[in-house]
């Protein structure tokens, strides 16, 4: 499957660096829309489009056409100022949604394994661009969601170093947070097929601990704060 869908992260050309024009959102490169009203608590910090050609098995499915918006929790970032240099503008909470469009919608959709293999490899390539590593995908016995909820979860670490001093920031004593300056977190992610556009969604919060200790935060409500977004997209 990687290889399938190998480019799907891919900035093509000039004018596409990570955003495009009106005219071309209207087109194949339409925004996903979030309808939820606790997106307002939320930060748009990045849109992104890209486009790739899928081919798996020896056929070409013609192009896919992707367009992402990158919302921040702002909240949880200024939580975290008073143990970092400065202002922290990381990203320790985050949601993502995109919207997928085909040139061959039908015979793309058709196929569940393909399209969780385009979300997975899509997702995959915005964490590593985003500056996560060590990206894990957990086993149905580890994770805390059902399978209705989400397609997948994740574990994987987020390097802020650039943002804590050392050797001796209070930032290091805080739970999930590694010797070399990396925040532990855990992932999730939706795929949606409405229509003949594929859309898929992903919620990334800081493990329990972190929440609780810093951000007086109860994980279990944060948990359906981020499904409840990634459910209300079309």
């Amino acid at each position: 499957m990687g290889a399938a869908v190998g480019g799907i992260g891919a900035v093509v050309g000039t004018e596409m660096n990570g955003v495009v024009g009106g005219a071309q959102r209207r087109g194949p490169y339409r925004e996903p829309v979030v309808t939820s009203p606790a997106i307002q608590r939320w930060t748009l910090e990045e849109k992104r489009t890209d486009r790739t050609v899928i081919r798996a098995g020896g056929r070409s499915f013609g192009d896919a056409y992707t367009s992402t918006l990158i919302y921040k929790d702002a909240r949880l970032a200024s939580g975290l100022d008073r143990y970092v240099r400065g202002n922290f503008e990381g990203i320790v909470g985050a949601f993502m949604a995109t919207r997928v469009t085909f040139d061959s919608p039908f015979s793309i959709l058709a196929q569940p394994s393909l399209v969780t293999g385009i979300a997975k490899e899509r997702f995959e390539r915005n964490l590593r661009r985003l500056g996560f590593s060590d990206i894990r995908e957990r086993p149905p016995s580890e994770r805390e969601t059902t399978a209705e909820q989400a397609v997948a979860e994740y574990e994987a670490d987020y390097d802020a170093s650039e943002y804590i001093e050392r050797p001796n920031s209070p930032a290091y004593r805080l739970p999930s947070v590694t010797a070399d300056g990396r925040v532990k977190t855990i992932l999730y992610l939706e795929v949606l097929k409405p229509g003949e556009t594929l859309l898929f969604t992903a919620g990334i919060r800081p493990t329990d601990e972190l929440l609780r200790v810093v951000f007086d935060c109860d994980g279990d409500a944060y948990r359906a704060e981020l499904l409840r977004l990634m459910h209300d997209v079309k």
